[in-house]
């Protein structure tokens, strides 16, 4: 059932992610940010690039290499994704090579980001310093070695997770408090075994093309090394959302209260889940009879309600406990292409307050196609919907890295086919060669080198993708297709 080149290109992506490791393990590779104190990369690791010679390569020569295997896993997940879209890929052979994959991922060092320092700060001031990360920003506590090692622009910010992450960290820093170095691994190991159980459950959906869809999450070079080697919490919105979607395509009697459940969850990881929640509690509402209106938006918003506020109990100080929802929308750059425009913006004497009308056209834009969205919106259709404003909304935002493809590509290959699917795969690709090397301070020339192409390389593709969705959700959205009309007036 696996052709010949589908097993090249499985093999080929699973021999390449362990390859990605040997670069990892090598000294002041470039795809490992600074640790810790105390904090180095796992054995197996160092002893793997001694044994490929990569420790001995300098760090451009580590860079090169790097690119060239990101590029090359690219390449032969374009491979995979083109046979198993003509049906030429065994589900259980993407099955099994993704669980490789994920799993020397899981076990190497952190990969490509700091962002698992700043999930660790916040969890530690609630659990050891017996703080609210909502009030209190991690530059309080100067000595911890999270804040050590974080991102300087997380250093003086409350925190920008929801209720239910944080108390997820705070209950994994305190598990591993003495050891840094578990601490990182753990929260690796939840985006590993999150990516990983989303592809079960694609895996076993009633799909057209289930190997594509497993092959389209639990193989791609984003979501492997960017997500699950850099331990992002995105891991666990796409295993949130992607449940939600299989209940809802499968519309199961008694199960809309359960999506809304993890939708809510869902949000309460990262606020920009509340766009899903939106359209599906809305979606509910418009296709009830209208004398179940009130009734169905009573029952979902409660629900909503009450996860909510249990989640933000241990947190409550007033509307600074709802500040992580603004601090979440406030981050700025990357391969934004609305922040490539803001930044031209600037750039002719328009300044900041020009940047922010850019920013804020650009999200006005997502808004009314929204509008759209939501104007048609009915259950049998919600996960489409849901896909659809997610890959808009990740496009539109003034902040694009990698990790946000979580959001949007499970999504995609449940309920979207032809070209809205073809522009979050590009993007997700693009997006991927992308960060390397991770650091300033291994290669400051590099970096900056990469981060120049990032804003003006990247962000102008993905300034074109965007406008391509937005057209094309637009037409989408024109007229109701009569089988979806909403049931009841």
């Amino acid at each position: 059932m696996t052709s010949r080149r589908a097993r090249v290109a499985l093999a080929f992506l699973v021999i390449g992610y362990f390859a990605v490791e040997a670069v990892a393990g090598a000294p002041r590779s470039p795809l490992v940010p600074p640790m810790p104190p105390g904090v180095a990369v796992p054995g197996w690791t160092a002893r793997l690039a001694r044994l490929v010679g990569a420790d001995r390569l300098g760090v451009g020569a580590l860079i090169a290499v790097g690119i060239a295997l990101m590029a090359g896993l690219v390449a032969a997940f374009a491979i995979l994704l083109l046979e198993a879209w003509h049906g030429r890929v065994g589900v259980w052979a993407v099955v099994g090579s993704a669980a490789a994959a994920i799993a020397i991922t899981t076990a190497g060092p952190l990969m490509l980001s700091r962002d698992v320092f700043s999930y660790a700060a916040y969890g530690r001031i609630v659990a050891l310093h017996g703080a609210n990360p909502y009030v209190v920003a991690p530059s309080r506590f100067a000595t911890d070695p999270f804040t050590v090692a974080a991102s300087p622009q997380y250093a003086d910010v409350s925190s920008v997770y929801g209720p239910a992450f944080t108390l997820l960290s705070a209950a994994i820093a305190r598990a591993w408090s003495r050891s840094p170095a578990a601490t990182i691994e753990v929260f690796k190991m939840v985006a590993g075994l999150s990516v990983l159980m989303a592809v079960g459950v694609l895996a076993a959906m009633p799909l057209k093309r289930r190997a594509f869809a497993a092959a389209a999450i639990g193989l791609n070079p984003v979501l492997v090394v960017h997500v699950v080697g850099g331990g992002h919490n995105d891991a666990l919105l796409a295993l949130l959302l992607v449940v939600a979607a299989s209940l809802a395509v499968r519309r199961q009697a008694g199960a809309t209260l359960l999506v809304t459940t993890l939708l809510t969850l869902a949000t309460l990881v990262k606020a920009f889940a509340a766009v899903p929640l939106l359209i599906w509690i809305w979606s509910l509402v418009r296709a009830a009879p209208p004398r179940e209106r009130l009734r169905i938006a009573a029952s979902h918003l409660g629900v909503a309600a009450l996860l909510a506020v249990v989640a933000s109990v241990p947190f409550i100080a007033g509307t600074r406990t709802l500040r992580w929802i603004v601090n979440a929308s406030s981050l700025e750059g990357w391969a934004s292409g609305p922040r490539l425009v803001a930044r031209a913006a600037g750039a002719v004497g328009l300044g900041s307050a020009g940047a922010r009308a850019v920013d804020a056209a650009f999200l006005l834009a997502f808004a009314v196609i929204l509008w759209r969205i939501l104007s048609l919106a009915v259950p049998q259709a919600a996960t489409r919907d849901w896909a659809w404003a997610l890959l808009l909304l990740a496009l539109a935002l003034p902040y694009l890295v990698p990790w946000y493809v979580a959001w949007f590509l499970p999504l995609l290959v449940v309920a979207v086919d032809g070209k809205l699917l073809r522009i979050g795969l590009s993007a997700g690709c693009l997006l991927a060669l992308t960060g390397i090397p991770s650091d300033p301070t291994f290669a400051s020339g590099a970096w900056h080198a990469m981060v120049f192409a990032v804003h003006y390389v990247a962000a102008p593709v993905m300034l074109g993708l965007l406008a391509l969705a937005a057209r094309t959700i637009w037409e989408e959205t024109r007229e109701p297709a009569d089988h979806l009309a909403p049931g009841g007036g």
